[in-house]
């Protein structure tokens, strides 16, 4: 691990989780939290020398976006989550963000190593996320300062994938998910998702992506069995909508599937939450 300033990435990460703490909306959920912990650490423990002992946290935001930041802790947003189809897709942003933390692509792309203070990145971040954290002018900054470039977002799709694959996840699971962000984008051009700011995706970068699996060894297998992420997404839909809003859909889930345990299973987790 490198070090800024006389600050290791470990200390300059764990100081920002602090910041992060107060400003961020976690999710405190235990079965989400679980979920995207035993997700992380499956890519991690695949790893042959991983550089940080890594913390995977869920931030209660409804956008599209996941980050990391310096000493190996990785931020999900709970809309990222609820738009993934299969544990395959969550695994393609997490196995891309610990390759960002593994090559440690933030510190290497600063030329004025100033901004990498504990605060610098706090700033960086949250301006990103939501501007009004971040004081004007810092928080533009932030924004600059987080887009990757594009030889680092190259080695981090490249080092996910095989991240991914090692850990026994689908990798072409990754363009999938790219498609489903990409879709987002074109349907409201006025909103364009956090994750594309800090992460901007192109053709060529798409294409690239495409050329790597095709070198790669899969077997594809069945399906995997997303009941745990359904019911993740269940729980993340009862802190972002109305009773009166999310009992009837999954009322209605029960209807249409009535011989499906799992369907009565989500309304109960529903009706619990």
């Amino acid at each position: 691990p490198l070090s800024v300033r006389g600050e290791t990435e470990e200390s300059l990460g764990h100081k920002f989780s602090l910041v992060a703490q107060a400003q961020l909306p976690m999710v405190q959920d235990y079965t989400v939290r679980r979920y995207i912990q035993r997700m992380g650490q499956r890519i991690v423990s695949r790893l042959e020398h991983p550089d940080f002992s890594y913390q995977f946290t869920v931030v209660h935001e409804p956008h599209i976006n996941a980050f990391s930041v310096p000493g190996g802790y990785i931020y999900m947003h709970s809309g990222l989550i609820q738009r993934a189809n299969s544990d395959d897709e969550v695994a393609s942003v997490l196995g891309h963000e610990i390759a960002h933390s593994q090559g440690h692509h933030m510190i290497r792309q600063q030329e004025d190593t100033k901004l990498l203070s504990y605060a610098g990145i706090a700033s960086m971040v949250l301006g990103l996320i939501n501007p009004v954290l971040a004081a004007g002018a810092s928080s533009m900054a932030g924004v600059a300062q987080m887009k990757y470039m594009r030889q680092l977002e190259e080695e981090a799709d490249f080092r996910g994938l095989q991240y991914m694959q090692q850990a026994g996840f689908d990798p072409h699971a990754m363009t999938r998910f790219f498609e489903t962000m990409q879709a987002e984008e074109r349907f409201d051009t006025n909103d364009v998702p956090p994750y594309f700011r800090s992460h901007p995706m192109s053709k060529e970068r798409m294409s690239a992506i495409e050329r790597i699996l095709k070198t790669m060894q899969w077997n594809q297998s069945a399906p995997s069995d997303t009941f745990t992420l359904e019911r993740v997404k269940a729980i993340l839909h009862t802190m972002q909508g109305s009773r009166s809003r999310i009992i009837p859909e999954y009322e209605k889930l029960v209807a249409d599937r009535p011989d499906d345990p799992r369907a009565q299973a989500l309304l109960g987790t529903v009706f619990f939450r």
